[in-house]
């Protein structure tokens, strides 16, 4: 593995329901490795309902923000 990686993915959802109902979600992620056993990590989540709206008063609007580190032996 490099020093730094980065990643980023687009998912759309659509249910099998009599409205079709579609969900889409954008996802971006970077990794730092600080030696051979352990990495940090940031990773953001952003998705939507199938109103298309992407608003923090809107409720179908799902947003994450993950920090995190791994050790591995």
């Amino acid at each position: 593995m490099g020093a730094n990686q980065f990643a980023a993915t687009y998912e759309l959802d659509v249910a099998d329901d009599a409205n079709d109902t579609e969900r889409d979600t954008i996802t971006v992620q970077a990794l730092h490795n600080l030696s051979d056993h352990m990495y940090v990590y940031v990773e953001g989540y952003l998705g939507n309902g199938d109103d298309g709206v992407y608003g923090v008063a809107n409720e179908s609007e799902r947003s994450a923000l993950a920090v995190g580190g791994v050790y591995y032996f």
